[in-house]
């Protein structure tokens, strides 16, 4: 909190005091205190080096633009576009929320085939997306109206203290979530119980017949013109077989011989 509310403080500060160019100045010297703080107690100054930049770039565009102002310009822009890739994300189905989860969590690891899980990961996204519009709602306003005080009192307040807000709603929701692979699990359990209940189905034709369909009777071999009605016993005295007339396109068929 001490690394992102100073250097808008001194700006506007100095801005009061003095002029734009103060502040700048002010803005930029605040940046470097805090990196070299950092240096000196021998803490990671990545975050630091990032503010730092991030400073600069702030006081460029208030520079370039003439206007106190638009020292807050850049946050304001950042926060719109976040906003809007969060809610994008959520409401096409991937939110982004998830992404980030799996990688920290591994019950979320296959959040995308849990819908108890992709339903936490949309929420999650729309808290996320809802703290970034509600910043960039409330400094929008204050910019157009050139309230720059307020915008450095709406950035420290809209700052860590609504972040750790959201960082608690997010670890109650994650609390609730169930386990991706548990609930993988049991949805695998259920479709191949599901599956094995069904068994092959039975033919459609009369038993005893392959196919599903009849062989001809003495009746109606005698009465169709491509069978000549003549029947021979089988090697063993149980099978008869009907034979087709010359030219005829019927095969051959074996019925079991009648008592």
């Amino acid at each position: 909190m001490f690394d992102s509310g100073l250097p808008p403080v001194v700006f506007v500060a100095g801005n009061a005091l003095g002029e734009l160019r103060t502040g700048v100045i002010a803005a930029l010297a605040a940046g470097l205190l805090i990196l070299g703080l950092r240096v000196a107690r021998r803490q990671p100054v990545a975050q630091a080096v990032y503010g730092f930049l991030a400073v600069a770039a702030c006081a460029a565009v208030a520079a370039r633009l003439g206007k106190a102002q638009g020292y807050f310009l850049p946050g304001i822009l950042i926060n719109a576009f976040y906003a809007g890739v969060g809610v994008l994300s959520a409401l096409v189905g991937r939110p982004l929320a998830g992404y980030a989860l799996a990688a920290l969590d591994r019950r979320f690891e296959n959040w995308r085939a849990s819908p108890p899980l992709r339903r936490c990961s949309t929420v999650i996204t729309f808290v996320w997306s809802g703290v970034f519009l509600l910043r960039f709602a409330v400094q929008t306003m204050l910019y157009a109206s050139e309230h720059v005080g307020w915008l450095a009192v709406a950035k420290i307040v809209l700052g860590w203290p609504v972040t750790a807000a959201a960082i608690l709603v997010t670890l109650a929701l994650i609390r609730r979530a169930p386990d991706g692979h548990a609930t993988s699990a049991a949805a695998a359990g259920a479709g191949a119980s599901a599956a094995g209940s069904v068994g092959p189905a039975a033919p459609s034709g009369p038993v005893g017949h392959e196919g599903g369909r009849s062989a001809p009777t003495d009746a109606g071999l005698a009465a169709s013109p491509d069978w000549d009605g003549a029947a021979a016993p089988g090697p063993h005295g149980g099978i008869r077989a009907g034979f087709p007339m010359p030219g005829s396109r019927a095969a051959p068929v074996l019925e079991p011989e009648g008592p």
